[in-house]
């Protein structure tokens, strides 16, 4: 019990006052300290190359949820092969 009523009457005494850190943040914030730095940084940089998508072609039209699964069931592929994706 001493341990939570220490707990409950702990004051938290700040270094600096509210307004000195908001006035700090919004300095940093103009000077643009914050910069991406990020995996996909290296490809960005590579050109046009990096930003070039596949587009994914099936052999097969896509199948509803809906839809009579292709197994042959006679379930819907929602309740069959489908419950799996």
């Amino acid at each position: 019990t001493t341990t939570i009523r220490s707990l409950f009457n702990l004051q938290v005494v700040a270094e600096e006052s509210p307004e000195e850190i908001q006035r700090r943040r919004l300095a940093a914030r103009r000077r643009g300290s914050m910069r991406f730095t990020g995996p996909n940084q290296g490809a960005a940089a590579a050109g046009e190359e990096a930003g070039k998508i596949k587009t994914i072609v099936r052999s097969e039209p896509k199948v509803g949820r809906n839809d009579p699964c292709p197994c042959g069931s006679g379930k819907k592929y929602k309740k069959c092969h489908g419950a799996a994706v």
